[in-house]
This record gives C-alpha cells, sequence and structure tokens, in this order.
C-alpha cells in the first residue's frame, strides 16, 4: 500500500491468526471484515456475556456474581481460541491468573471501597489478558496510553462487528441464519410476552403468585428484565469488538520504531534551561524543608507527643500536604524525563537524581507521621488505604531512581510491582486487620468506645465475639461490645445482608458473619 505521510494508524497483523500483513495509514480504510465460523461463534456467546455482565456487575454490589461473570468472559475466550486452533501465548497465563485470583476476592470478602478498586482493578486485567492473549499488546509492554487505547478505543472502533459477523455468518447457510432469525425474534418477542404475561396475572392468582415467586422483592420485575435485556446490546457489543478487535489486529494502533523516534522527538518541548532551573529551585526548597522537619520529628518521636498541637494535627497537617507533594514530583520528574529536549545534559541528570531521593525521604516522613497517628488513635480505612498508597509511591520513585543509573524497562517492573502489592491489599482483609487492632487497644485501655465505629462490617463479627468472651460479665466495656455485636447483626440481617441482597451480590465473608452472629450473638429484640 502506498505510504505518502507519516503514520497516525497501523494495524499489524498476526500470523498465527490468519490475518494478513498490513500496515495503513489515516485515510485507508480498515481491513475487510472476516466471519469465520469462530468468529459467529464468538459474536452469538457476547450475547449471554454481556447479559451476565448487566445482571452481576452492573448492581455495583459485588458477590460470587461478578466471580461467575469472569468465568464466562474467560471460557468464551478461551472457547474461540479452542474452536480456532490458535495456540495460546505463554505469557497469556500470568494475566489469566491475575483475572481469576482478583475475581475470587468478590466471592471471599465483603470489604466496601477496597471491592470497587478491586472491580476496576479485575476490568484491567481482563481487558489486557485479552490484548495479550490476541498479540495485540504493544512490544513495550504496558502503558496508560497503550491499556486506554485497548479499554476504550479499540473496542469502539469495532463496535458494529457483532452484528455484521452475525449477519454475514447468516448468510453462508441456512442453519446459522435460522439460528440468527431465531435471535432476532426471541429479543423482539421479550416485551410482548411481558405484557401478556402481566394481563394473564390478573386473571388468575396462581399465575400471579407464580409471577410474584419469580421475583418476591420487585413487583416490576419485568420491566427491570426489559431494561437488562436492553442494556445488554451495546455491553455485548463493546465485549465484542474488544475481543474482535484483539484477535484480529483490527483497529489496533501501532507505530514503527521510527515513527516512535519521531513522536519522541515531537514531544520534547522542554528547553534544557527551564527543566534546570525548576528543578534546581525545586530540590533547594526540599533542602530547607528537611532541615526545618528534623527537628520537630525527632522531638515527636522521642517524647510521644508533637512539639505543638494534638496528635491528629500534627499527623494530618503533614501526612495529606506531603501526600499531594509527592504526587507534584513525580508530574515533574515525568515531564523532565520525558519532555526536555536534552535529557542527556549532565545538570538535568544529577537534579532527576535528587528528587526522587527528596520524595522517598519525603514519603518516609509522611509514613512515620501516619504510624504515629495510628498510635494515638487506631487504624482507619482512610488512614490504611492512604498509607498503602504511600508506599506504592515510594516503589514509582525507587524504579525511577533506579532506571535513571541504569536504564531498564522500569514500567514492567512498576506494573508487576502494582499487582502484587494492590493483591496484598485485595486479599489481606482489611476490615479484620482494623477490627482487631482496634478492639486490643479497646481492651488495653489506649481507646474509648469511639475506637469501635470502624467495626460494623463482617469481617469484625469474629474479633467482636472474641473480644466480648475476653472480659468478665461484670466489665462495662463489655455491654458496649454487646450494643456493638447487636448494631452489626442488625445491619447484616436485617439492614443490608444477605436477608436484603440477590444471592448473586452475596459473599463468604458475610454468610459466615450472619452464621456467627446467629449462634453466639446477642438476641435481636
Amino acid at each position: 500500500m502506498e505510504q505518502n505521510h507519516p503514520s497516525v494508524e497501523a494495524v499489524p497483523a498476526s500470523a498465527s491468526l490468519g490475518v494478513p500483513q498490513n500496515s495503513f495509514r489515516t485515510p485507508a480504510p480498515p481491513p475487510p471484515l472476516t466471519a469465520k465460523r469462530e468468529d459467529g461463534l464468538l459474536a452469538l456467546l457476547a450475547l449471554p456475556c454481556g447479559y451476565l455482565y448487566v445482571r452481576f456487575a452492573l448492581s455495583f454490589i459485588g458477590g460470587v456474581g461478578i466471580t461467575l461473570f469472569t468465568l464466562v468472559y474467560c471460557g468464551v475466550v478461551l472457547a474461540w481460541f479452542r474452536a480456532g486452533g490458535h495456540p495460546i501465548p505463554k505469557k497469556s497465563w500470568l494475566w489469566l491468573g491475575l483475572t481469576l485470583l482478583s475475581a475470587l476476592h468478590f466471592s471471599l470478602f465483603s470489604a466496601g471501597f477496597i471491592t470497587f478498586l478491586t472491580f476496576l482493578f479485575l476490568t484491567g486485567c481482563a481487558v489486557w489478558w485479552v490484548a495479550v492473549l490476541g498479540g495485540s499488546s504493544p512490544a513495550e509492554g504496558i502503558t496508560l496510553g497503550a491499556f486506554g487505547e485497548r479499554l476504550f478505543l479499540l473496542p469502539m472502533r469495532n463496535f458494529g462487528c457483532q452484528w455484521q459477523v452475525l449477519r454475514q455468518r447468516s448468510r453462508k447457510s441456512d442453519q446459522s441464519r435460522s439460528l440468527f432469525l431465531a435471535l432476532i425474534t426471541a429479543l423482539l418477542m421479550v416485551p410482548l410476552l411481558l405484557y401478556v404475561a402481566g394481563q394473564l396475572a390478573e386473571a388468575d392468582d396462581t399465575f400471579r403468585l407464580l409471577v410474584e415467586n419469580l421475583s418476591p422483592q420487585n413487583a416490576s420485575w419485568a420491566l427491570w428484565l426489559l431494561v437488562r435485556l436492553l442494556l445488554t446490546l451495546p455491553v455485548s457489543a463493546y465485549l465484542f469488538g474488544l475481543w474482535y478487535g484483539s484477535f484480529h489486529h483490527r483497529g489496533v494502533k501501532c507505530l514503527t520504531p521510527e515513527e516512535q523516534a519521531l513522536r519522541e522527538a515531537r514531544r520534547r518541548i522542554i528547553p534544557t534551561a527551564v527543566a534546570v532551573t525548576s528543578l534546581g529551585m525545586l530540590t533547594a526548597l526540599y533542602l530547607v524543608f528537611f532541615a526545618a522537619q528534623t527537628a520537630g520529628l525527632v522531638y515527636a518521636i522521642v517524647q510521644g507527643q508533637p512539639q505543638a498541637g494534638s496528635w491528629s494535627a500534627y499527623a494530618r497537617q503533614g501526612f495529606f500536604e506531603l501526600c499531594q507533594v509527592s504526587m507534584l514530583n513525580l508530574a515533574v520528574l515525568l515531564a523532565a524525563r520525558q519532555l526536555t529536549r536534552h535529557k542527556e545534559n549532565a545538570i538535568t541528570l544529577f537534579l532527576c537524581r535528587v528528587l526522587p531521593v527528596q520524595t522517598l525521604l519525603l514519603i518516609a516522613t509522611a509514613l512515620c507521621k501516619m504510624g504515629l497517628y495510628i498510635r494515638a488513635y487506631g487504624l482507619t480505612q482512610l488512614r490504611v488505604y492512604t498509607s498503602w498508597f504511600m508506599a506504592l509511591l515510594a516503589a514509582v520513585f525507587l524504579l525511577q531512581l533506579l532506571s535513571l543509573w541504569k536504564p531498564f524497562p522500569w514500567q514492567r517492573w512498576l506494573a508487576a510491582v502494582f499487582c502484587g502489592w494492590f493483591l496484598v491489599l485485595s486479599f489481606s482483609n482489611v476490615d479484620g486487620i482494623i477490627a482487631r487492632h482496634n478492639l486490643d487497644r479497646y481492651l488495653s485501655g489506649d481507646g474509648d468506645s469511639l475506637t469501635l465505629a470502624p467495626l460494623y462490617t463482617p469481617a469484625a463479627a469474629a474479633p467482636l465475639l472474641d473480644a466480648r468472651d475476653r472480659l468478665p460479665p461484670d466489665d462495662p466495656r463489655r455491654e458496649v461490645i454487646e450494643d456493638a455485636l447487636l448494631s452489626l447483626r442488625y445491619r447484616l440481617e436485617v439492614g443490608v445482608g444477605p436477608s436484603s441482597t440477590p444471592w448473586y451480590g452475596k459473599n463468604l465473608q458475610e454468610l459466615l458473619a450472619v452464621n456467627l452472629l446467629e449462634r453466639q450473638g446477642p438476641p435481636l429484640s
């Protein structure tokens, strides 16, 4: 194909998938859509997969349903590979393992905000697994730009491919055509069936009871079913667009090494003098800060209290401000490394090495303050999450520093560190750690009843019962713990627990907590 100007988009081919080698420029149309037998199977399976996503994932309640959807998602993708006879790349097994492992979290834990973060992590792993499996992941590894393209742009570029494949497959055989027509007819008949079922329910009490038993919690189940079926169409089109684009490299953005070098050269717009001046002034300011900070921090550690004010003010004023400064330093460092015209300048390199060292000291100072704060006031989810994030940020700056001394693919190392560190957070049962730590403080006399405020989660059931049994019957603290147990049991069984949660929103931790409270907890009045 004639190439007249620099590339904006190119589509590499995969020999293993039988896609012809091609490299096209912006004005050129996308490669013709192929509709093999396994592609038609994938287009059909995307429909139930999309429905399960709408049913389980879009409810935003977590639970075993998300685990089941992930199993179906992975099964559908692997079924396509098996039907097409394509070899599975070895490096894809790692991402498949991360996908399944993160999906297991939803069946085990009820962890609030961590569950939401795990859902985002699961989405990222599932998308990148498909990219690696289809051979459409970039050679340089995972980057924010490449990940964003696979998550958003690639499915949108192939959004209409599902129905095109189904239409082409229906023309090639009477059996496929009949199946396609039956599927369309079934979808179109759903509103009519729902209307007729509603009229029959008004005409016969037995049939009405049968309809109500299908969804006892919601009389408008038919309307919700219709809404879910309508949402299934765009969701399945998105999923098939992601799969089809990744497997056939259709719409995948790829630049040649020459084009990548040209883009990098165009990106470097910051003059060296600007970079040196800004980095020099910033590092000098941090030197003054460390000189002023050392005396106060040493006094707080030795004396067990800050020089002025409360522990809360001392830790919060330092910690969250240092978090912001550390994020700013990361932006400055990346800009200096990626946007400066002469990145090999000796002064720029020196200052780029000094800034990560100073930021690591800032992070160490912030974590030290948070440790003092936790020792004085106990644990909360916010304190755990922010400490976890600062430790991750420290790993980012450490990798940046090491890459400045000896170049290596630090992005890949960062992806590995992030995945491992996030799984530690996801499976460490943070709520249980908080409950046991705060109860130990309360029983030792270091905390008051306010320490029990973060304990109204399923993970706190066993620690609360254990703390109650450790106290004598006449201890007034036993009554406080009994009240906490009663509130927790009411919340789980009457409020937002298994009794009011559909089966796909339940998890093992919540079920075990309810069972434990029913056997050993205070009775509900």
